[in-house]
């Protein structure tokens, strides 16, 4: 009798696709959303870039900053409405990190405000890895 049709093959492929499954399941609701994700990690990029430079924030990169505050902003408001998701609630916690430096970042702080915005900045690059 070939292998294929024998029942402990049977099981052990089942029990696979079972395990599969529950570990593709666990891996993504670990994850952050892809357009949280995303857009995160693009602002957490100009604020990175503008910090390293010691230089204030384009136009441009304002603009782009104002549309990442709008979705924190949403994602924040369904949260303290208690209608996130589990999932939503782990990318509210990304947005927040990450929203905290693009909110705060200056190239005018003083020694207090700097050391705050470094640990703030610190913690966001630590969760976007």
């Amino acid at each position: 009798m070939p292998i294929y049709k024998t029942k402990t093959f049977k099981l052990s492929i089942a029990a696979f696709i079972i395990l599969f499954i529950i570990i593709s399941t666990i891996v993504n609701l670990n994850s952050y959303s892809h357009r949280v994700y995303e857009q995160s990690q693009k602002a957490f990029n100009i604020i990175d870039s503008a910090y390293k430079e010691g230089r204030e924030l384009s136009d441009f990169e304002k603009s782009q900053l104002d549309d990442f505050i709008d979705l924190k902003n949403l994602y924040l408001e369904k949260y303290n409405k208690e209608e996130a998701t589990k999932k939503e609630e782990k990318d509210v916690v990304l947005l927040y990190a990450v929203g905290r430096i693009v909110e705060s970042y200056s190239t005018n702080m003083d020694k207090e405000k700097r050391d705050l915005f470094h640990k703030q900045y610190e913690e966001a690059k630590i969760l976007l890895d």
